[in-house]
């Protein structure tokens, strides 16, 4: 087996990526210089500027000229770009990226639902504008919305931060699936919001296994023929969905 050797900017790059976590450096906080990682990891300084490249590159610092390099807010078009990238490279098909993203999705609102005192106040937002919605691009930032709203209201910032990431990568698959309804006897919009109005109450009402079938419903209109697992399977539908609290 071959043996990768990781170069000094690697390594650097590791290092104060683990001194942002292992120091709670928020968004907007000043790293130590570059004279000053240099000195703490022994390297050049040439090498730390190289790694400090490959972060800003990445999208996780900003460097300004004669002031402080701070790490950067996590910016769901960053992740979305490089998830992109490597999905194309791998050849990864759009029914894998549904799979994917049903698991998701599912988890989202079955977490939204079993929250007390959940705020679905930007979702009722997000299902008005897909009523009102005039055409395929509007209709689909309103879905979008909606999703993002819904990982919102479940509480868990990473499911938040891959649904959006997730629904920039398929954009394109989503303008084409409202097509194809634009051509079907229903319209667009009232067929979207009919899915998602039931996802809406499903959550609303603390209804978890509503919550999981309404879901399934979903992904199976937007695209049908795709094999979900048991994403909704009937086995599940209707019985009690773990969901994991802080003792778990």
């Amino acid at each position: 087996m071959q043996v990768v050797k990781q170069s000094l900017a690697d390594y650097v790059t590791e290092q104060t990526l683990d001194l942002i976590v292992t120091e709670g450096l928020l968004p907007g906080a000043a790293l130590p210089s570059v004279g000053e990682l240099a000195n703490r990891f022994g390297v050049s300084v040439i090498v730390v500027r190289e790694a400090m490249a490959t972060l800003t590159g990445r999208g996780l610092i900003i460097r300004r000229q004669g002031r402080e390099t701070v790490v950067r807010h996590p910016d769901p078009e960053t992740i979305s770009s490089m998830l992109r990238h490597q999905l194309r490279v791998d050849g990864v098909t759009l029914e894998e990226i549904q799979q994917c993203r049903a698991g998701l999705e599912v988890q989202s609102a079955v977490l939204a639902a079993a929250v007390p005192d959940r705020d679905t106040s930007a979702m009722m937002v997000a299902l008005e504008n897909m009523s009102n919605a005039d055409g395929l691009v509007a209709l689909r930032d309103a879905d979008v919305e909606f999703h993002i709203a819904l990982a919102s209201v479940s509480g868990n910032r990473a499911l938040r931060i891959m649904i959006e990431a997730l629904h920039a990568v398929v954009s394109d698959s989503l303008d084409a699936i409202y097509a194809q309804l634009l051509e079907s006897d229903r319209p667009a919009a009232e067929v979207a919001y009919g899915t998602h109005k039931a996802i809406a109450d499903a959550v609303e009402s603390g209804n978890l296994p509503a919550a999981l079938r309404a879901m399934h419903q979903h992904f199976e209109m937007s695209l049908p023929g795709v094999d979900y697992g048991v994403v909704g399977s009937s086995e599940l539908i209707g019985q009690s969905t773990f969901v994991p609290t802080e003792h778990s």
